[in-house]
């Protein structure tokens, strides 16, 4: 380190942070990091083609009145270059995932993981007028790329299998007594791992999340597996 940024390199812990940064944002911009070389790749050179199941799945995946991962998982769809296809839009994003119980600062029913707005100095860093409350709750979307190969899923772990992702997203509201505590008279505690006051900053109006109890999912089982497939197809070799 010292070789690279000098022999006084640490005499300023702020410095050396930055530096630790460029280190790291150096080493994730290499091949070996970033290859580009799945399936996904090769499909949008045209060297490969997608299966049946996994042009539905993309298809599920792209529909904004199906599974509408896009909205989030952003692209750039007039490009057949793979670097514009980094499928996040590098923003944050509330989708009230179920409380870990698994976690153990979470076996205090009073701790709440409240993500971006918990950020340090984060109102020294934002502009005027920002109001940090409405993003508690909030974490980055991350990129989709090698999902396939890096879970367990979502910010704290929750879930640890991309058919249970998917099956959340279709079914956090239609039927929510699946995947949050459901009290003694029926009512579901929907968007535990998050303080009440808090809960109403979850997107609750983007589908696939514009669904109401028992009302039919954005997207079915069988459409569920497709876009399980197709997010499969973006694993590195």
């Amino acid at each position: 380190f010292r070789l690279v940024f000098g022999e006084n390199v640490f005499n300023d812990t702020e410095a050396a942070f930055n530096r630790v940064a460029e280190a790291i944002a150096s080493a994730e911009s290499t091949v070996a990091l970033a290859p580009f070389n799945s399936k996904f790749d090769g499909v949008l050179r045209g060297r490969e083609r997608f299966t049946e199941l996994e042009k539905w799945g993309f298809a599920v995946f792209s529909d904004p009145n199906k599974g509408n991962c896009i909205a989030c998982h952003a692209v750039q769809q007039n490009s057949n270059n793979p670097r514009d296809w980094l499928f996040t839009n590098h923003t944050y994003e509330n989708i009230g995932i179920p409380r870990n119980n698994d976690i153990p600062a979470n076996r205090n029913p009073d701790f709440f993981d409240l993500g971006l707005c918990a950020q340090r100095n984060l109102k020294s860093k934002s502009p005027a007028g920002f109001d940090a409350e409405a993003f508690c709750g909030s974490f980055k979307v991350p990129t989709l790329r090698n999902v396939a190969v890096t879970g367990p899923y979502m910010h704290n772990g929750i879930f640890t299998s991309l058919e249970t992702v998917v099956a959340f997203y279709a079914t956090r509201d239609t039927n929510p007594e699946l995947w949050y505590p459901v009290y003694d008279n029926g009512e579901v505690c929907k968007f535990d791992d998050l303080p009440e006051r808090y809960r109403g900053n979850v997107n609750t109006f983007v589908a696939p999340y514009d669904r109401q109890r028992g009302e039919e999912p954005r997207f079915n089982r069988e459409e569920g597996d497709a876009l399980v497939a197709f997010l499969k197809t973006l694993t590195d070799r």
